[in-house]
């Protein structure tokens, strides 16, 4: 089985690949869940989504949103015009799921320049007084219940197999 699971933001700006079929490539950072000296410690990850998931990609993701990613790793290798030969490992996008709220100031990239409505007092009320988003993005993902009696094993992940 080939899947792995991400959880980190976005450390520039996605870029649109070239090719016949639509697809996105990003960096995301993933943070370790321990610290060295002091510090936090990231591991860095390609990214490549293709068709419908790049187009989704391309229009609503930029530096520094959380994401989770689902999908595949792959290494591939190419060489260069100097016959050099050149490796890079890769995660093919299967899911994306955006874990945070799209920042206030951009807007959708095809969006037209129109003013919204004019909204009655009451309504401006209401919207200022609405609860904060959670502080912990995980808290708002659906989990599922997998009934009484499911005891998920335990995982030694110091220890090599």
């Amino acid at each position: 089985m080939n899947k792995i699971v991400l959880v980190g933001r976005l450390v520039k700006d996605p870029e649109r690949g070239k090719g016949e079929h639509p697809r996105a490539r990003f960096r995301m950072a993933v943070d370790r869940p321990y610290k060295r000296e002091g510090e936090p410690n990231s591991d860095f990850f390609d990214v490549i989504a293709f068709d419908k998931t790049a187009d989704t990609v391309m229009k609503h993701l930029t530096k520094g949103r959380l994401v989770a990613v689902a999908g595949r790793a792959q290494w591939r290798t190419w060489e260069t015009a100097e016959k050099e030969r050149k490796k890079v490992f890769e995660v093919i996008a299967g899911e994306i799921s955006f874990l945070d709220a799209k920042p206030k100031d951009t807007a959708p990239q095809n969006a037209a320049q129109a003013k919204p409505a004019p909204q009655p007092a009451s309504a401006q009320a209401a919207h200022t007084q609405s609860a904060p988003a959670p502080s912990n993005p995980a808290e708002s993902m659906d989990i599922p219940d997998f009934g009484a009696g499911f005891d998920p094993p335990d995982f030694d992940l110091t220890n090599p197999l």
